[in-house]
């Protein structure tokens, strides 16, 4: 017999992926509270998007080096933008990002039938075009023929369908800046 030396198999190298780290940080309001739902994307050489936690936590895992954009929106808020560089293996906390609450908007007015007396309990709807197409909001008369929608609206236009039994449909085209409170006059 002829023994000869068995050499072990060669245990392979695990690759490490050159250069991954991480993007991570916290959100909060004016008041120093933690916003919860901010949508967070990232765009650079890796590209995502997160949610804040309870806690108003985020992170972007396994990211390769280079510049990136982080932008966090959520409704009601300004949205806010950072450039930001990520070097190799770099685990990068982000300075806190506090959000902005954008100025609500608001329409409100009459509406008076012909003779320019109110009417009371008209059905009114909101429905926002384009870039606010999302926004849709529901108000009724009062005695005094006054409605106001109740929701925080966003700056652009809407459209506005008053129905009344008895009455003829009217519809009205309305734009708001942000934060403005526009009085439409009457509807007829």
């Amino acid at each position: 017999f002829k023994l000869s030396k068995i050499s072990p198999t060669p245990t392979p190298t695990p690759t490490l992926s050159p250069g991954e780290g991480s993007i991570y940080g916290f959100v909060k309001d004016e008041d120093e509270l933690p916003l919860e739902n901010v949508l967070m994307s990232l765009t650079g050489p890796d590209a995502g998007s997160t949610l804040t936690d309870e806690d108003g936590y985020y992170s972007f895992e396994e990211l390769a080096a280079g510049d990136y954009t982080l932008e966090a929106s959520k409704t009601g808020y300004q949205t806010h933008t950072e450039d930001l560089t990520l070097e190799e293996d770099e685990e990068l906390e982000v300075d806190t990002i506090y959000l902005e609450e954008t100025p609500c908007g608001s329409i409100y007015g009459y509406v008076v039938n012909i003779n320019g007396d109110p009417v009371e309990n008209a059905r009114l709807k909101l429905r926002g075009l384009r870039k606010v197409k999302h926004l849709k909001d529901r108000a009724v008369s009062d005695k005094d023929g006054f409605f106001e929608f109740s929701k925080c609206l966003d700056a652009g236009k809407y459209v506005i369908t008053v129905n009344k039994k008895r009455y003829r449909p009217a519809q009205k085209t309305v734009a708001i800046e942000a934060g403005e409170e526009k009085e439409i006059g009457e509807i007829v």
